[in-house]
């Protein structure tokens, strides 16, 4: 196969022990597509469309100010940093930026 085709991912039906089945193929086209499935006893579906099953991304474990504000009911900085200051919500420490942790601002949002 040349560097310049490019194949097409293609799904497919057949039964297996009174079960339908799905495979997934590659194909340069529909017509090889239909070809293939012919020869191995496959009804074509059609392109698929793939599917991402990886997991989302993890949350962050600390807000920037703005965020933090915005995910606390659109709250002043005047209060943020009150909540700060009395400890209802922690600080990530070292570092010069204000940054809220998830956990304190989940569990402010639990008190409310």
């Amino acid at each position: 196969m040349n560097a310049d085709s490019v194949l097409k991912k293609f799904s497919g039906v057949f039964i297996a022990s009174g079960e339908i089945r799905r495979v997934v193929y590659e194909a340069k086209d529909i017509d090889e597509a239909k070809q293939l499935a012919a020869k191995w006893g496959v009804g074509v579906e059609g392109e698929t469309v793939t599917i991402s099953t990886e997991s989302p991304p993890p949350l962050p474990e600390a807000y920037d100010e703005k965020t933090a504000r915005y995910l606390l009911g659109g709250i002043s900085r005047t209060t943020l940093y009150a909540e700060l200051a009395t400890g209802r919500l922690k600080r990530l420490s070292g570092t010069r930026r204000v940054l809220v942790t998830r956990r304190s601002i989940e569990r402010r949002c639990e008190l409310n």
